[in-house]
This record gives C-alpha cells, structure tokens and sequence, in this order.
C-alpha cells in the first residue's frame, strides 16, 4: 500500500505540470503539445511501474526477477504508456483549438 503515495504524488506532478507549461512556453502549440505529451508519458509510466512492482508482477515471474531496466522498459508498458500520453495531449490539445475559436 505504501507504493499508491507515490503512484499518487506521481500523477498529482504530471497535472500541476501539464497545467503550468503553458505559462512557460508562450503558448507555442508544438511546444504545448511535445510536453504535454513527455509529462503524461512519463508520469503514466512512473505510476504503472509502481503499480506493477506493489501487485509483485513483473514480465516473467516476480518483479525484478530479470532486472530493474527489463522491468522499466518492457514493451507493455511502454505502449502503454505512450497511449495514455497520445489520450492526454489529444484532449488537451482539442480543448485548447475549441477554447481559442472564434465565434463571429
């Protein structure tokens, strides 16, 4: 149970960054979107490698059992994990178009 803090706080980062990119970046849309895209990637994939290691299920057997980068880099969870980043920008990049149109 001590691993969902961090799947917690893991997630709670990649939003409070999502949200705060556009300040930094002068709203450059490819920008926006590359990081958009690397935070919910690599957030999502912090938070799944904690999930797997607290469930003790790794790729072949017990977590760990084949190496720590096996365990990181396997092709589950990389899909995955780039899946969830393509969902995240997706949304975020649709909101930003309908909020910036112009009705006239």
């Amino acid at each position: 149970m001590d691993n969902w803090k961090h799947i917690i706080t893991a997630f709670v980062v990649t939003i409070i960054a999502t949200i705060l990119i556009p300040l930094f970046s002068r709203f450059n849309p490819l920008k926006l979107s590359l990081a958009c895209f690397l935070f919910s990637t690599l957030g999502f994939g912090v938070a799944a490698t904690y999930g797997r290691k607290s469930n003790n299920r790794g790729v072949d057997g017990d977590w760990g059992a084949h190496g720590l980068w096996k365990e990181i880099f396997n092709l589950e969870l990389v899909t995955i994990s780039a899946g969830v980043g393509v969902f995240i920008t997706l949304i975020l990049m649709l909101g930003v178009y309908f909020s910036r149109k112009e009705y006239s």
